[in-house]
């Protein structure tokens, strides 16, 4: 399985108020930010009852805002890439090893995560039918 998206977004926020008497000029004025992203993944099952699958994400490739004073800021991109693998012990729990790398635009520098995690995953109760 093979999939992907991408979202956008433009806020535009009206300035109402403001705490300096010097900026009361600004009021009415707007603060725009735009913002985007992006992931694709694939997940491959390569044996009966066994996935893997990586992931790779983008956010802010566009990601900028104009201030009310009209004052333009550009930020950097940030990335995340994702390995995982999964056993379905059953037809209603499976097992899940995920790691992640992230490289992060900060405020004047990146700062580089790095998580694993494991997962349990039961489904209780009503649910619809699949192939097992």
């Amino acid at each position: 399985m093979l999939e992907g998206g991408y979202i956008g977004r433009e806020k535009k926020l009206e300035l109402v108020a403001h705490n300096n008497p010097d900026r009361a000029g600004l009021i009415g004025n707007h603060l725009v930010q735009d913002q985007d992203g992006c992931y694709l993944q694939g997940i491959y099952g390569f044996a009966p009852r066994w996935r893997i699958g990586l992931r790779g994400e983008a956010i802010g490739l566009v990601n900028r805002q104009t201030k009310p004073t009209g004052d333009r800021e550009t930020f950097d991109t940030s990335y995340r890439g994702s390995g995982m693998i999964d056993w379905s012990l059953t037809e209603y729990s499976r097992l899940r090893l995920q790691a992640n790398h992230g490289s992060y635009a900060m405020e004047d520098e990146r700062e580089n995560v790095t998580e694993v995690f494991v997962q349990a995953i039961f489904t209780l109760g009503a649910h619809p039918a699949h192939a097992f």
